[in-house]
């Protein structure tokens, strides 16, 4: 027998929260609460996906409310994305509408139906206690994530296959990875410094970390996106450039995420290591440390775990 592709081996711990159990059997209350679960079947197949498993990895040290409020996000996340998956997805009009009603919640507007409802306090609760820097900062990843998915609705209409630098391009938007690592900050009590913020190595960490997730997103999703006739998917998008195997693109886009994980370690280091980080704080320092650990380290592994555990992408 012909060996498959090598596996992907996050260098991170495996960890998730010690509160998850509890958090599992109580998130469901929130997306009822606001009619997005409204039925026994709707609520059987939200928890197929065990987003409040996905919630408990991405942030380890959360507990209480801190962890639910991580949760309710990860919740949302899969309830908007799952609304295109039908005919709303290649309707970049009707797309662009939805999106228009959640940048006026983002913008102080209250709900109006039950997923801007939702959005709404999961905003309020996300921003209690943040600074006006964190919250400009987090609206506008919020803004960039809403805008891929209007960008993606225009494609399947019109049928386009994106080159792979477009679609990482906006598929570092729709995966999430940015207001979740905003959301980090707000359950773990501890801002980044602004200068580290706008640091060129966190850039390019963020950028790391949403194009392996990404990555290790459409290997495990690959059986379900054909079946439904996805075309933009890094798998089938290298297939199709490289004129290769389904397995040969998979091994190289492994490949290339495990080139990614050495390139994230040498941002790292540069990171710490330099002046900006050297200079603050102690304090800010642990900050830096959680955002690094609690945060980017986190998400990657935290995404590969839960890719392998969840019953989300599993065909039909």
């Amino acid at each position: 027998m012909t060996a498959g592709p090598p596996e992907l081996v996050i260098p991170f711990p495996s960890r998730i929260s010690p509160d998850y159990e509890r958090a599992r059997e109580a998130h469901l209350a929130w997306p009822r609460s606001f009619g997005l679960l409204p039925g026994a079947a709707e609520a059987a197949c939200h928890l197929l996906g065990d987003y409040a498993g996905l919630a408990a990895r991405f942030h380890p040290p959360a507990t209480g409310r801190d962890l639910d409020l991580a949760v309710d996000q990860q919740s949302w996340f899969f309830l908007f994305d799952d609304g295109f998956d039908g005919p709303l997805g290649r309707r970049p009009h009707q797309v662009r509408a939805v999106v228009r009603g959640l940048a006026a919640v983002l913008a102080g507007k209250p709900g109006v139906d039950p997923l801007e409802r939702a959005f709404a306090d999961l905003r309020r609760r996300s921003c209690r206690g943040m600074s006006g820097s964190w919250r400009l900062r987090s609206a506008l990843a919020w803004r960039e994530y809403f805008t891929g998915h209007i960008a993606e609705a225009l494609a399947r209409r019109e049928g386009v296959r994106y080159s792979l630098r477009q679609y990482f391009e906006i598929r570092r938007a729709t995966i999430g990875v940015l207001p979740t690592l905003d959301l980090g900050e707000r359950a773990r009590h501890a801002e980044l410094p602004r200068a580290i913020h706008r640091h060129r190595a966190l850039e390019e960490l963020r950028t790391l970390a949403s194009d392996i997730v990404v990555i290790d997103n459409d290997i495990t999703s690959l059986a379900k996106e054909c079946a439904a006739g996805e075309v933009n998917n890094a798998v089938l998008l290298l297939r199709r450039d490289r004129g290769c195997s389904t397995a040969a693109a998979i091994a190289e886009l492994r490949a290339q995420a495990r080139a990614q994980l050495d390139c994230f370690e040498r941002a790292r280091l540069r990171l710490t290591g330099g002046r900006a980080y050297q200079t603050l704080p102690v304090t800010e320092r642990q900050w830096v440390d959680g955002y690094l650990a609690d945060g980017l380290q986190a998400i990657v592994r935290g995404a590969s775990d839960w890719h392998r555990l969840s019953r989300r992408y599993v065909p039909g």
